[in-house]
């Protein structure tokens, strides 16, 4: 439900299902006098087999997002109302309640009167409303992934554009085609005049007739009024935003390795450096939460290997309370290894780095297992700290170990690395089986 390829087949499902229903209007040119219904006996067996289909997987694809993405909540969001009005279940509904409102007589351009429970009826009666799945599907794809925040609101702007214009097109289209001179008969004729409509222009060749279609027409106008300024604004603040997450995140139950914490940029470059370098045999995907903006951290200059792999994200455990949780797309209970950064400002190296394991804190290193020696911790350089730097060490371990004991409820303890300004904390993360320590002080003091 989460992966993007599922997205993506149900995407070009819509995709394919609406311009079925574009392609099949060319076979709507005249109606029945006495029931105001479409002649359909020309059209091919093709679109038919297609909307059948189309059918079929909208339904499984409804009952399956009903049970795993919120149950009730979902029967009442606007996933769930986009995909309810592309099924029969809406034209039964509709048509049973005209019947019974005007006793069967059709006064309505075929929306009252007897149900017609003619398939290819319902490919052209209702085939409108799946453009509001179409750009349901899109954009929930675009969130799943991965791109920013300004490319989905742009795209969403640009598809939510081309979907109103195209469900008030085709519902005037399917209640007043065609007219008495046959100037406005197929169904491009009705999107120029909901374009002219649309944009407040307005040319008067074509004014719609009946209650349903005025009804229509005033429900576009109204959402493009409200809605296009509503996605306009808020392009203007993704683009004044700084950007929050770079990258694919990872599919759910998709392991991974998390870096979290203050990441700076030194460490993330000599962290990707030393697992290019060393070949370390991890999973494919990398995930890096940083407290820091992510313009800090220079992602662009990375190899594009490692851009490939990883998904960078501004965040911090501590404030984001639903990490780890089905209610946050990042599951932390698949993360293989977590690694704790402690460094606001990027450490410099030292000359020739650590060399020995029995230079680090512990049960040695940053890294666990036969990783080990392929990936050092960076020490500070020699300063003279002052009272000041003192008591800002000793609050970034204090929010250290608070991330540390946040990621035990989702990780195991001998999965987890961290980096510390002092030993302060150390024998508070022993007791909860945290051995993978790097204390700064200490290194440079045995230095």
């Amino acid at each position: 439900y989460e992966a993007p390829a599922y997205w993506t087949i149900r995407c070009l499902r819509s995709c394919v299902w609406c311009g079925n229903y574009i392609i099949g209007t060319y076979w709507l040119l005249s109606r029945d006098p006495a029931t105001g219904h479409w002649e359909l006996s020309n059209m091919p067996e093709l679109v038919l087999v297609l909307v059948r289909v189309s059918i079929f997987t909208t339904l499984l694809d409804y009952a399956y997002e009903m049970s795993v993405g919120g149950g009730w909540s979902f029967v009442f969001s606007f996933g769930s109302l986009a995909m309810f009005v592309a099924t029969p279940l809406f034209f039964l509904a509709v048509s049973a309640l005209s019947e019974a409102v005007n006793g069967g007589k059709d006064e309505d351009g075929g929306l009252a009167g007897a149900a017609d429970l003619r398939p290819r009826f319902f490919l052209v009666q209702y085939g409108w409303v799946r453009f509001l799945e179409l750009y349901r599907d899109n954009t929930v794809l675009l969130r799943r992934a991965g791109v920013t925040s300004v490319e989905v609101v742009t795209v969403s702007l640009a598809i939510g554009m081309v979907c109103i214009i195209l469900t008030v097109a085709g519902s005037v289209h399917s209640f007043e085609a065609p007219t008495e001179d046959e100037s406005f008969q197929r169904f491009e004729h009705f999107v120029w005049f909901a374009v002219t409509t649309l944009t407040t222009v307005g040319y008067g060749d074509f004014a719609p007739s009946l209650t349903v279609s005025r009804t229509a027409c005033m429900a576009g106008m109204v959402l493009a009024i409200s809605w296009v300024p509503l996605q306009v604004t808020r392009l203007q603040h993704a683009l004044a935003q700084q950007p929050v997450h770079a990258g694919r995140m990872p599919e759910r139950g998709e392991p991974f390795v998390l870096l979290c914490g203050r990441v700076s940029r030194l460490q993330v470059r000599a962290f990707f450096r030393q697992v290019a370098r060393h070949r370390i045999s991890w999973p494919a995907r990398f995930v890096v939460l940083s407290v820091a903006p992510l313009e800090d951290l220079e992602i662009h200059r990375l190899p594009r290997e490692i851009q490939a792999r990883a998904y960078f994200e501004q965040a911090d455990i501590l404030a984001s309370k639903n990490l780890g949780t089905p209610a946050h797309r990042l599951n932390l209970r698949t993360a293989t290894a977590v690694f704790v950064f402690n460094r606001e400002k990027g450490p410099r190296a030292l000359h020739g780095g650590l060399a020995s394991e029995d230079q680090s804190t512990g049960a040695g290193g940053v890294l666990m297992g036969a990783e080990v020696q392929a990936m050092r911790p960076l020490a500070l350089g020699a300063h003279n700290p002052s009272v000041a730097d003192n008591l800002q060490a000793g609050e970034a371990d204090r929010q250290t170990a608070m991330r540390v004991l946040t990621l035990l409820n989702f990780v195991r303890p001998a999965n987890i690395a961290v980096q510390l300004q002092s030993l302060h904390h150390a024998p508070m993360l022993r007791t909860h089986g945290v051995q993978h320590m790097v204390c700064f002080a200490e290194i440079k003091m045995r230095l």
